[in-house]
C-alpha cells in the first residue's frame, strides 16, 4: 500500500499551500467576483470542499469576503452576506488539522466553531 504523502509529510502541505495558493486563490477570486457583479452571490454561502488539502479554496473564499467587507465599511452600506459555512472532506485526518491551523489565525473573532463540522 503505497504512502499518502498528506499523512507523511507536513512540508508537502507547506509547499502546495505556498506554490498553488496564490494561483486558485486568484482563479476563485475571479468565480466570486463574476457571482457578485451577477448578484448571484448567496447571502448565506454554503461551501462543501472535497479534497481540502491545505485549505486554499477556504483561505481564497475568506479572503475575497475579507476585502468585500472592507470595501462595504468604506462605503457604510451593510455587508450582503450574513453567513458562510464550510464543510471540508478529506481522507486525512492530519490534513484537515492542518488546514484548521491555516485557517484559525484567519478567523473573524476566532469563531471557527462555523468553518467546518466534524459529524456527519
Amino acid at each position: 500500500m503505497a504512502l499518502n504523502p498528506y499523512d507523511t509529510w507536513r512540508h508537502f502541505l507547506d509547499g502546495y499551500l505556498i506554490y498553488y495558493g496564490s494561483r486558485y486563490a486568484l482563479a476563485l477570486e475571479f468565480v466570486l467576483f463574476d457571482l457578485y457583479c451577477s448578484r448571484n452571490l448567496p447571502s448565506n454561502l454554503k461551501v462543501f470542499d472535497v479534497g481540502v488539502g491545505p485549505a486554499t479554496a477556504t483561505l481564497a473564499i475568506l479572503e475575497f469576503l475579507r476585502k468585500l467587507a472592507r470595501a462595504y465599511e468604506a462605503a457604510d452600506v451593510s455587508f450582503p452576506v450574513t453567513e458562510t459555512q464550510f464543510w471540508w472532506l478529506d481522507r486525512s485526518q492530519k490534513v484537515l488539522d492542518y488546514a484548521r491551523k491555516t485557517i484559525w489565525p484567519r478567523c473573524a473573532h476566532g469563531r471557527t466553531d462555523r468553518l467546518w463540522t466534524d459529524s456527519a
